[in-house]
């Protein structure tokens, strides 16, 4: 990810394979100068390629569970907690977004 205005490098997105065949994982990190200025929720929008162009049936995304914000986020962008599980030796939450219930597929 890069700030227009400045060209600064200021974090990353993109997608990893899930867990279970059909799923994608999006990961997004940002810098913490950046926080709070909805970054997050532009490179969101990788969703719709997520569905429309990889394929997708459903997206998932892990958040430390003291990552509130991250956390209000993912709601925002309509993904439900699956529950908490462990993965590459960490706890972590893990939110799902089933492409039925996907803002890119409505309309």
């Amino acid at each position: 990810m890069v700030e227009k205005a400045s060209l600064a490098v200021i974090g990353s997105c993109g997608f990893r394979v899930g867990f279970r065949p059909g799923e994608l994982e999006l990961g997004f990190t940002i810098a913490q100068p950046y926080w709070g200025r909805r970054y997050a929720t532009e490179a969101a929008a990788c969703l719709r390629v997520g569905f429309e162009r990889l394929g997708a049936t459903q997206i998932l995304s892990l958040t430390m569970p003291e990552n509130a914000r991250a956390r209000r986020l993912l709601q925002r962008l309509g993904f439900h907690l699956r529950g908490v599980e462990r993965h590459d030796g960490i706890d972590g939450c893990v939110y799902e977004l089933p492409r039925a219930r996907s803002r890119s597929n409505a309309g």
